[in-house]
């Protein structure tokens, strides 16, 4: 049974590739950076949240993940048609000299579906940034004799909906829908294939 469970590990592990984006255990915590659709999911009403991961705490150059969002939800007087959801989130992840930032905008539309349970879509559009820091290398080596801190910059967006009612909600998001290349001027950051994957949610 152990290599039985071994192999199926093994076999796994070659169709694997890493993280490209951030996850939250607790993301209802973090509800427009993990769906646009939720934003102005309140009408008339204006809500900040931030936070902050630390993991491995107390070693150095352990990861860490701060996000700062807004939102605020639009409906006119005496409006049944729909109402309007305005979002910005920020966010950076840091692990070692590795250095991730990304900043968003977004904009949602809810409608009533019937009395009690809503449906909206979101679209958030924005740049990402990834950024290697020379702090931690060791100074002799060339390979870390450089002063740009961005190594690579590009655009980002992702589209979602949310399902809801006072009691439940259903979600669906897809991020880093933009499949781009990963390269740095004329060279090619990774494998001959290596570009960016979409995330679902």
């Amino acid at each position: 049974m152990k290599k039985l469970i071994l192999l199926i590990l093994f076999l796994t592990s070659l169709s694997s590739f890493s993280q490209q984006t951030n996850r939250f255990t607790q993301y209802t915590l973090n509800n427009v950076g993990m769906n646009p659709a939720y934003a102005g999911a309140y009408q008339n009403k204006i809500e900040f949240m931030m936070g902050r991961r630390n993991q491995w705490y107390g070693f150095s150059g352990a990861p860490t993940t701060t996000f700062f969002s807004a939102n605020y939800g639009y409906r006119a007087n005496y409006s049944y048609k729909g109402w309007h959801g305005f979002s910005a989130y920020v966010e950076e992840d840091k692990v070692s000299a590795f250095t991730n930032k990304s900043a968003y905008l977004g904009y949602a539309y809810h409608t009533r579906i019937f009395t009690g349970v809503n449906l909206g879509f979101g679209l958030m559009a924005g740049i990402r940034t990834f950024g290697l820091s020379n702090a931690t290398a060791n100074s002799i080596d060339p390979a870390f004799q450089f002063t740009k801190e961005v190594v690579r910059a590009y655009p980002d967006f992702y589209p979602g909906f949310r399902l809801y009612s006072k009691k439940m909600f259903f979600d669906g998001c897809v991020r880093q829908l933009y499949k781009d290349r990963m390269r740095q001027g004329d060279k090619r950051i990774g494998t001959n294939d290596a570009k960016l994957q979409p995330r679902y949610y």
